[in-house]
């Protein structure tokens, strides 16, 4: 009787917070009107302390930061135009281009990393890099990791945003115009190139701003995989855009392992581990959700909604999206029970 007592206790259990994650999102209200960007983004990175999303535009040099509470968007010109960027420590690092990236052009090679203050919103520095710059992570030591976005294999080029100089890299090198993916749990910089068939995922192992080890996923064009990716907050997955979902590890014998596949294609993802759950982007419109770390789908809300990018925050989801043509920014706040 005592066993069969706690048996519905847990099932009580499980139903309430099931029921709380069919809050978030069956019920998931949109706040505020949503803000007419006028473009569509090249690459978002969500500011962790501020309501603020920041933006390029492909050959643009305008950088822009959109709050999402007061609709007030902010630019910001940069000397080169800028494509991708990410967040270390307050401070925005954008790619700066001085050159067009071309895979018959061999070098010499130049190009740029802005340094932009969040705080303020002003470039605070401008790194000058010899590699035209195609993607950018940094590490947790304050490296800057650049794939490069010309020649056919390159190496990775390795900054140090403190002394703005060049570290020992590679032996290696990468397939130009790679997308890169930071996972800080692991201490991997994992490449997705973009030119090459069949498409393949490479781990590399960053210690002190040195690559090193480096080797591929064990499965060579067993997956028809996109080069857009989503690392998971935890590290322990990454989410490809194919619906394809590897899991990750520390040791390189258990990386890059197939865990499961979705069935179907997205366009971003967005990860809330408190409440177990994973959203996609999906490609015929609206946002799918997901049990994290499994297949198991659990329903579908904005389903008019052609989504373009997401992120989570404080119980929300921040969303850009096209409708009839035109690219709007909202995000869609948990209902409280």
């Amino acid at each position: 009787m005592k066993r069969l007592i706690i048996y519905f206790i847990a099932v009580i259990l499980c139903f309430s917070s099931f029921s709380s994650n069919l809050l978030f999102l069956s019920k998931a209200n949109a706040e505020g009107a949503p803000i007419l960007l006028g473009f569509k983004p090249n690459d978002t990175a969500l500011n962790p302390n501020r309501p603020i999303v920041y933006m390029t535009k492909i050959g643009s040099k305008t950088l822009y930061a959109v709050n999402y509470e007061t609709g007030v968007k902010t630019t910001l010109s940069l000397p080169y135009p800028a494509e991708r960027l990410d967040l270390f420590n307050g401070k925005l690092y954008v790619t700066q281009h001085k050159m067009s990236h071309d895979r018959y052009n061999f070098g010499p090679y130049s190009g740029g990393i802005a340094e932009v203050d969040t705080e303020t919103f002003t470039l605070s520095n401008l790194i000058d890099v010899e590699i035209d710059p195609y993607d950018v992570v940094i590490d947790k030591q304050g490296y800057i990791f650049i794939s490069p976005g010309s020649g056919q294999r390159e190496k990775i080029k390795v900054y140090s945003i403190y002394d703005q100089t060049e570290k020992t890299a590679s032996t290696t090198n990468i397939s130009s115009e790679s997308y890169l993916y930071y996972n800080e749990e692991m201490s991997k910089v994992y490449s997705i190139s973009t030119k090459v068939s069949p498409r393949d995922v490479t781990a590399h192992e960053v210690r002190d701003g040195a690559v090193i080890s480096q080797y591929d996923s064990p499965y060579h064009g067993a997956y028809d995989l996109e080069p857009f990716a989503k690392v998971s907050p935890d590290g322990e997955n990454m989410y490809n855009n194919s619906g394809v979902v590897f899991g990750l590890s520390q040791i390189s014998s258990g990386d890059m392992l197939y865990n499961f596949e979705l069935g179907r294609e997205y366009k971003d993802f967005a990860f809330s581990l408190v409440d177990d759950l994973a959203f996609g982007a999906n490609v015929d419109g609206g946002i799918d959700v997901y049990r994290y770390n499994s297949d198991e789908y659990l329903y579908s809300i904005k389903t008019d909604k052609d989504i373009e990018n997401l992120h989570y925050h404080n119980g929300g989801l921040v969303s850009v999206f096209n409708e009839s043509g035109k690219i709007l920014f909202r995000v869609y706040k948990r209902l409280q029970s």
